[in-house]
């Protein structure tokens, strides 16, 4: 269910830090996002889901396409200068033996898995990332789980390589791509 657009009173800010719950096992170059507030507005949408009690925000000039099966939800995160395409899909199942991202079954270098606070909420994040035909792939998720409930956000971050192209475009910014992912994933909460 999709909830109109409301303009929230807190703008969020991320400031990247490599300072994880669990030091021993990250690699040092993985960026996890500590939320700062500053008193600016910021109108970002707001998605609900009342059936599994959560919400979170995502930005503007966000596409939410239609529902595939239920309950998944496909957000492409909006391509601004020197961003490349991403997207984030939302899963949610219940009663799973551990909540953790569908994406692991995927093939492709499964490089990280931890359990990681944000705001209150303990996640499981994971990263991998695959490569298919020029293009390269990586992809992060937040899983959490609450009463039976698991919520899999997993962003994917698409960018090609520069020798498939005559003129190759600039690069795209990817820790700004993660900023990204990371406020978006500061938002989400528990509905009462």
């Amino acid at each position: 269910m999709l909830l109109p657009s409301f303009t929230a009173t807190t703008e969020y800010t991320i400031q990247p830090t490599v300072e994880p719950t669990q030091p021993e096992q990250l690699a040092p170059s993985l960026w996890f996002p500590e939320v700062v507030q500053s008193p600016k507005p910021l109108n970002w949408t707001s998605w609900s889901d009342p059936e599994y009690q959560f919400e979170f925000m995502y930005p503007p000039g966000s596409t939410v396409l239609a529902q595939q099966k239920e309950p998944f939800l496909q957000i492409n995160l909006p391509v601004t200068q020197k961003t490349c395409y991403s997207f984030m899909e939302v899963f949610v199942s219940k009663n799973v033996e551990q909540c953790k991202s569908p994406y692991e079954m995927l093939p492709g270098d499964f490089s990280q898995s931890l359990q990681t606070p944000i705001n209150d909420i303990n996640f499981l994040y994971q990263t991998s990332k695959q490569g298919a035909a020029g293009t390269f792939y990586e992809w992060e998720a937040y899983s959490t789980e609450r009463d039976s409930v698991c919520i899999s956000v997993n962003f994917t971050l698409a960018s090609t390589s520069p020798m498939m192209f005559a003129t190759p475009p600039a690069p795209c910014d990817e820790q700004k791509e993660r900023e990204v992912f990371g406020l978006i994933i500061s938002t989400l909460h528990w509905l009462p």
